[in-house]
């Protein structure tokens, strides 16, 4: 990691924080922690979040959103798994949570649950399946996130509707 010298001139933390958004949204957290990395001082960090929010390019609760609706439809996590990982973002429980009840009414899980194992698993029948084969299956879909009596219900329910 190289950091930049009092002395030598540099991109500003604004340029960079603005580089650092082309490509994607970022939490307020994560950027700030990109510039520290990048060696600007914390004034600067400060200045370059305030005026990233005010122009609309660094918004916590629309990347909360985004990475809510994201996790979700690929059935890659949800519940309390979604909730901690929205956390290591650096996301406030408030806006978490506020992201999550959004995405619930347009997110029905167990339609999501299901869509997944028909996708991630489709010769899987839990009623002819190993006990080696269904602790895999429901592991795998306990670490999404995906609580255990829903997980048994889609399971176990022919056709997956």
């Amino acid at each position: 990691m190289t950091t930049k010298s009092n002395n030598t001139p540099g991109p500003n933390a604004l340029a960079s924080a603005l580089h650092l958004l082309t490509g994607r949204d970022l939490s307020t957290r994560r950027l700030r922690h990109k510039l520290q990395q990048k060696g600007h001082s914390d004034a600067e960090i400060d200045a370059a979040i305030e005026r990233c929010q005010q122009l609309g390019y660094l918004d916590d609760l629309r990347f909360a959103r985004d990475r809510v609706r994201r996790q979700l439809s690929q059935g890659r996590m949800t519940g309390r798994r979604l909730s901690m990982d929205l956390r290591q973002q650096g996301l406030s429980e408030q806006v978490a949570v506020q992201a999550m009840e959004e995405a619930a009414t347009e997110f029905d899980e167990g339609k999501v649950l299901a869509e997944l194992v028909a996708r991630r698993f489709p010769d899987f029948s839990y009623p002819t399946a190993t006990a080696r084969d269904r602790r895999r299956v429901v592991q795998f879909l306990q670490r999404r996130g995906f609580p255990l009596d829903q997980i048994m219900t889609t399971l176990t329910r022919k056709g997956f509707d």
